[in-house]
C-alpha cells in the first residue's frame, strides 16, 4: 500500500484563496460585510413571512371591532382608556396609549412600537411606528431625544442606559399612540370610545367608595380635597358618577403626561403635584395658552415666562423624584416580581404606581412570618 503525502497541502491563513490543482479548497473567512449581510437578509426574511401570513390570514373587520368592544368592558382597560386635559380655554379628550394598545391588539395583523435609530454624543434619533401588515400601511414619527436632565440647581447629562431607555420611551409613548390612531379606523375608536365611558357609567357603583378612592388618587398626586371641592363647587359628598367620570379622564390625562394638575386645580404656590410624567407635561408654548386662556386679566408676559420657569423646575422634580421610588422599588421586589405586581414594564411605572409597591413591600415586611 503506498503511503499518502500532505506535504502540499496549504496552510490554513484566514485568507481566501483560489482552489489549486491538488483539488483542495480552503473555504473563506467570514468577514464583518458578510456578517452585516447575513443580518440584512434575516430581517427582510422576517418582514416578508410576515407579510405573507397577514395575506392568508387577513382580519375579519367585524370580528375585530367585537374583541376590541369586549375588552373595552373590563373596568380596568376603561379607567385608564380616556384622558381630557385643556388647550385655549377648550377642554380636549381622546383614547389614551392604553386604548390605542388594545385596538392594535384586536385589530391584529399589526406592529407597533418604537426604535433607536442612531446616537450621537449627547443625542439620540428615535422613531415611532405602526405598521398594518396586511394593507402595507405604515405610520412613522421621527424624533429626537437628548440625553439631559434639567433640574433647578442646573442640568446634568445622561450616562445611564436605563435611565436614557426610559427618556426615550417616555417620548415616544404619545408618538406611537398617534401612529396606531392613525392605522385603526377612526370608526372603531369613536366606538371604542363609547364604550368606555359605558363601562366607566356602570362601574361607579357605590358613589361613596368611589368617591373616597378617587380623594385618594388624587391625593397621591399631591391635589389635595379642598382643591377638589373649589373645582366642584361644592363639598365633595354630594358629587355625582358624571363627574366622578371626569374626574377620572382628569387623573389619566395628569398620569399619562397630558396635562399639569395645576391646569384643573387651584393649588397652593408652595405645593408640588407629585404624579406627573416626567417627559409628558405640556411645551413652554402650550403653558402660556393654557395660562392665558385661564387668567385673561393676568399681566402680560414676565408671569407667564415666570409660571412656564416654574412648571418646568417641577416638571425635573418630579422627574427625579420617580426615579429614585423606581430604585427603592426594584431594591424591595427586584424588576421581575414588581413589573409582575405592577402589571405593565417599569417604563411605563409612574409616582402612585411606586408608592403602592412600595407600600406592598412595607405590609409584607410587617407581616408575621410564619
Amino acid at each position: 500500500m503506498s503511503q499518502t503525502s500532505y506535504d502540499n497541502v496549504p496552510l490554513y491563513t484566514g485568507i481566501p484563496v483560489q482552489q489549486d490543482n491538488n483539488g483542495f479548497f480552503q473555504p473563506p473567512a467570514p468577514s464583518a460585510d458578510g456578517i452585516l449581510a447575513t443580518d440584512q437578509a434575516r430581517a427582510v426574511a422576517e418582514v416578508q413571512a410576515a407579510l405573507v401570513i397577514a395575506a392568508s390570514r387577513p382580519r375579519n373587520e367585524l370580528r375585530a371591532r367585537d374583541r376590541l368592544l369586549q375588552a373595552c368592558q373590563r373596568v380596568n382597560l376603561a379607567s385608564g382608556a380616556l384622558y381630557q386635559y385643556t388647550r385655549g380655554g377648550t377642554s380636549v379628550s381622546g383614547p389614551s396609549i392604553r386604548l390605542a394598545e388594545a385596538a392594535a391588539r384586536a385589530w391584529g395583523n399589526m406592529n407597533y412600537g418604537f426604535r433607536e435609530l442612531s446616537r450621537r454624543p449627547g443625542e439620540s434619533e428615535c422613531e415611532a411606528f405602526a405598521w398594518d401588515l396586511e394593507t402595507n400601511t405604515k405610520a412613522v414619527r421621527q424624533f429626537s431625544v437628548r440625553h439631559r436632565r434639567d433640574t433647578r440647581k442646573g442640568g446634568y447629562d445622561l450616562t445611564d442606559e436605563r435611565d436614557i431607555y426610559e427618556l426615550m420611551a417616555n417620548q415616544a409613548q404619545r408618538r406611537v399612540r398617534a401612529a396606531i390612531l392613525e392605522i385603526i379606523p377612526g370608526d372603531i375608536m369613536e366606538d371604542a370610545v363609547a364604550e368606555c365611558e359605558k363601562t366607566l357609567k356602570a362601574s361607579v357603583g357605590d358613589v361613596a367608595d368611589a368617591t373616597a378612592k378617587l380623594v385618594q388618587a388624587f391625593a397621591d398626586m399631591g391635589v389635595s380635597r379642598e382643591a377638589l371641592e373649589k373645582r366642584l363647587g361644592h363639598r365633595i359628598d354630594s358629587i355625582q358618577p358624571a363627574q366622578i367620570i371626569g374626574f377620572r379622564k382628569i387623573y389619566v390625562s395628569i398620569k399619562e403626561g397630558m396635562s399639569d394638575a395645576r391646569d384643573w386645580f387651584d393649588l397652593p404656590s408652595g405645593e408640588q403635584p407629585g404624579e406627573i410624567a416626567a417627559l409628558g407635561a405640556p411645551s413652554t408654548a402650550e403653558a402660556v395658552d393654557v395660562t392665558t386662556a385661564a387668567e385673561p386679566e393676568a399681566p402680560a408676559a414676565a408671569p407667564v415666562q415666570d409660571d412656564a420657569a416654574q412648571r418646568e423646575a417641577q416638571k425635573q422634580a418630579r422627574q427625579e423624584e420617580l426615579h429614585s421610588l423606581k430604585q427603592d422599588v426594584l431594591s424591595a421586589f427586584g424588576q421581575d416580581e414588581a413589573e409582575r405586581l405592577a402589571g405593565r414594564g417599569i417604563d411605563c411605572w409612574t409616582i402612585t404606581d411606586c408608592r403602592k409597591l412600595l407600600r406592598m413591600a412595607e405590609k409584607r415586611d410587617q407581616a408575621p412570618s410564619a
